[in-house]
């Protein structure tokens, strides 16, 4: 940086200098600058696309949460989550077939395309109004509001939805150090991934069926016990079938609970102030998305990698028994005037085939 920043003074200097070492004080200025403008306007790109990124998120979970009844909220975003972890695992596939005849610029060309293709497809497809609700009407509550007056909720199932993020996050650095650990290759290492990503797309809407009929408890349970039990025990693996079963593990538990926390956020969030409060739900996701690989690295700079992952199973293992005690049975615990506002919902005669009581908590 003080390179760069001390570059505009490089073209003056020279001038009291000869010509011969004029020409050589302005290599870095024609070669570093144009590499700087990219450099300014690959960042730029890239923050209004994670901006981008962020607003769409929060408002299909906030959509989903207006128009799905609570009986079919659980398999509803789950499906969310699951569909984009299919867009996951197919675009590097299709990145791959792109990029051989166009270059590294197909797959920026590709990225627009299907941006453009999921536009239209918002454009055309109709909205699904939500059912009328009875809350008091009035302007959105600010952010600083909003987590003071649900403080509570942050500090706990908050917390623990920053837990399940962060094992999620850390099972992705594992496993692939590990397999290099025991001296797996890169194509094999890839397979690994493939499997654990084919679980995942297997289990996603299981996990849907499972919060809706046996309630987001038991899921988190479930999902996080088996993928704190898979990280603990991964040291044990030293051969390709052995961490094959371990990977495998992993993408059954994390596909378990696939929009697990989308749909705890959305079943506490208020009728008023329901986006504000989801931002701050998912700015509590994306801290653990971001403190689950920086864990991985500290305990592995101070120990090793085998510890590292046993201490990730225990953070899972924590995370379940905290969850397990904020969740109620059948799932999130909410006030009076929440049971009233998704009372509304119950009959729906497009929807024959499912169950015509609701296990809701509430």
């Amino acid at each position: 940086m003080g390179y760069i920043a001390g570059m505009p003074f490089s073209p003056f200097e020279p001038i009291r200098s000869g010509a011969k070492r004029r020409r050589f004080r302005l290599i870095p200025v024609r070669t570093l600058l144009p590499n700087l403008i990219t450099l300014l306007a690959l960042c730029a790109g890239l923050t209004v696309l994670g901006a981008c990124s962020a607003v769409w998120a929060l408002a299909r979970q906030a959509y989903l949460t207006e128009v799905m009844p609570f009986r079919l909220r659980g398999r509803a975003l789950s499906t969310l989550g699951g569909m984009q972890r299919v867009g996951t695992f197919v675009g590097p596939f299709l990145a791959a077939l792109v990029t051989g005849p166009l270059g590294v610029s197909g797959g920026y060309w590709l990225h627009v395309l299907a941006a453009m293709l999921a536009a239209g497809v918002l454009l055309v497809v109709p909205d699904r109004n939500p059912p009328a609700r009875t809350a008091p009407a009035g302007p959105e509550p600010r952010m600083a509001r909003v987590v003071r007056r649900h403080l509570p909720v942050f500090r706990t199932l908050g917390a623990g939805s920053l837990l399940v993020n962060a094992v999620r996050a850390s099972r992705q650095v594992v496993l692939p150090l590990w397999a290099d650990h025991v001296g797996l290759g890169p194509a094999q290492a890839s397979l690994l991934f493939g499997l654990s990503g084919a679980m995942e797309v297997l289990m996603f809407y299981p996990g849907g069926l499972a919060m809706d009929r046996f309630g987001r408890r038991w899921v988190v349970t479930v999902s996080m016990g088996g993928l704190g039990a898979a990280l603990a025990l991964l040291p044990l693996a030293t051969t390709p079938l052995t961490l094959a079963a371990a990977a495998a593990v992993m993408g059954l538990s994390n596909g378990l609970s696939s929009g697990l926390n989308m749909t705890i956020g959305a079943d506490l969030s208020p009728a008023v102030g329901r986006p504000v409060f989801l931002g701050a739900w998912r700015l509590c996701t994306d801290i653990g998305n971001g403190l689950g690989p920086v864990a991985v690295s500290a305990v592995s700079a101070a120990t090793a990698l085998a510890p590292a992952a046993v201490v990730m199973g225990g953070t899972a293992g924590l995370c379940a028994v905290l969850m397990r005690r904020w969740l109620t049975p059948n799932g999130v615990m909410v006030s009076p005037k929440a049971r009233e506002e998704e009372s509304a919902d119950d009959v729906d005669p497009h929807d024959d085939d499912r169950p015509r009581r609701s296990r809701d908590p509430r």
